[in-house]
């Protein structure tokens, strides 16, 4: 198989870190690169959008490093806002042969519970605001953690990557935290 790229996005406590994990094991020859240990290896992160920009752009950078090596890569970050997403796919398309991308979604107040039991929690209110701007992509493969195991959501992934299909569309204009009131934003 050539190497593909796994673009895994969707708001803290959704499981992309964990089914990331569970996929880059099961396709042997990858990297998984997670945004969050790029953020941490700052002294202080203050989740600007400046930031945000720079943190993807080295995620990217090591993806295409590793794509020209033969590596499939599961990337895996909250990638907020479509323009990011974008911007990673674009850079990246010249080296794969192709990319999928897979949004998690799960209720609001189950993904802040599984983000309570992290060493590293996002605060309730910068949580309720993050799920309130998060733009859900439109060309994806979604899959609702509440409701799948994270074995059973890395398999499914498998076996879009094994069909050689770009940019997976299952469901248009899905928004799942629209019209969901989720307590705590400051400033929204």
């Amino acid at each position: 198989m050539a190497p593909t790229l796994v673009l895994i996005c969707g708001v803290p406590g959704s499981g992309k870190t964990t089914i990331a994990k569970i996929l880059s094991r099961m396709l042997g020859n990858s990297i998984h690169i997670q945004s969050d240990a790029i953020r941490f290896m700052m002294a202080r992160p203050r989740y600007t959008h400046k930031e945000s920009a720079f943190v993807y752009d080295v995620c990217t950078d090591i993806a295409r490093k590793a794509l020209d090596s033969g590596y499939h890569v599961v990337l895996d970050a909250t990638f907020l806002r479509n323009d990011y997403r974008r911007r990673a796919l674009e850079a990246l398309r010249p080296l794969c042969e192709s990319q999928i991308t897979v949004c998690l979604v799960c209720d609001p107040e189950v993904a802040y519970g599984r983000n309570r039991s992290r060493e590293a929690q996002v605060p309730r209110s910068r949580f309720a605001h993050l799920i309130s701007r998060y733009e859900v992509p439109l060309d994806c493969l979604k899959i609702d953690t509440t409701a799948m195991r994270p074995e059973e959501a890395a398999l499914l992934v498998k076996r879009e990557m094994e069909k050689q299909t770009v940019n997976i569309t299952v469901q248009r204009n899905f928004k799942p935290y629209e019209n969901k009131d989720f307590g705590g934003a400051e400033g929204s």
